[in-house]
């Protein structure tokens, strides 16, 4: 029988050098060579607030306007109510629609700003013709920004 060779290897490695690897730093320059990217500076963003008011000059009050915000639908509104919500600042799209027409608004929102729009259904300029001759109309749907008050 013959006995099993045992070889020994002698591993020649280089030391470790002292380098706290815990930090992210250290790890970010070991990998790309650099040190990493500073974040952005915090920024105080202050949300504005977009309130859609019903009524005034709203002619037809029981057919409901539907709402939506940048496509997102916020909700429907009745005559003499009110809705209204914190939204960032920048451009966003309104968008009522009363099933038949719609208004579409493009409004720039600056931080921490109040709009207001206003919204209802009407009859068009030969509405009321319509209405005495044919006994039906289409009503559209007006959208508008209030003035801004100081």
């Amino acid at each position: 029988m013959s006995k099993p060779v045992i070889s020994h290897r002698l591993v020649v490695g280089v030391a470790e050098p002292d380098v706290d690897t815990s930090a992210l730093s250290v790890l970010w320059r070991a990998y790309f060579g650099g040190e990493p990217p500073q974040p952005p500076a915090p920024t105080m963003v202050r949300e504005a607030t977009l309130t859609l008011t019903r009524g005034g000059h709203d002619v037809f009050k029981d057919r409901p306007i539907f709402i939506y915000v940048d496509g997102e639908p916020w909700g429907r509104l009745r005559h003499e109510q009110q809705l209204s919500r914190a939204i960032a600042p920048g451009r966003h799209t309104v968008r009522a629609y009363n099933t038949l027409f719609s208004r579409t608004l493009e409004i720039d929102v600056a931080p921490a700003e109040q709009v207001r729009l206003r919204c209802g259904n009407g009859f068009p300029k030969a509405g009321w013709l319509l209405m005495m001759f044919l006994h039906v109309t289409y009503l559209h749907v007006h959208l508008e920004r209030e003035p801004a008050t100081e």
